[in-house]
């Protein structure tokens, strides 16, 4: 697989979800209610940049997100958990909560509800 295919994400894009390696959907965490997830697991990844990812390549990353939580961004990055990222600096950071299993059900509800009417609203070719 070569980098030249792979987009760069948007630096600008903010990561609002991780889906993580383990099932768990992180929400990034809110900076003015810190009471709304009190208590909750949180989700501290550092971003792989693409080439890093496509010079692993997916074995290497599924063998990873087995020995450690890997998630993927909705800003198409792959986070790596805190503890098992060498060279963080001048990588972005996403910090979330777990959510609970009702609000994932209600998450992915919203998300395919809202993906449907993308599509839908796309004119064709």
């Amino acid at each position: 697989m070569k980098t030249r295919h792979l987009p760069e994400p948007d630096p600008r894009l903010p990561t609002e979800i991780v889906l993580a390696s383990d099932g768990g959907l992180f929400l990034a965490l809110p900076e003015e209610k810190p009471e709304s997830y009190a208590g909750r697991e949180i989700f501290v990844g550092y971003a792989l940049r693409p080439r890093e990812a496509v010079a692993r390549g997916r074995p290497a990353l599924l063998h990873w997100g087995a020995e450690a939580l890997l998630g993927i961004g909705s800003d198409g990055r792959i986070y790596v958990a805190e503890g098992a990222m060498p060279g963080k600096r001048g990588r972005k950071v996403f910090r979330g909560f777990r959510t609970t299993n009702e609000e994932r059900a209600y998450i992915v509800a919203e998300l395919h509800r809202m993906v449907f009417n993308l599509v839908g609203a796309v004119p064709r070719a």
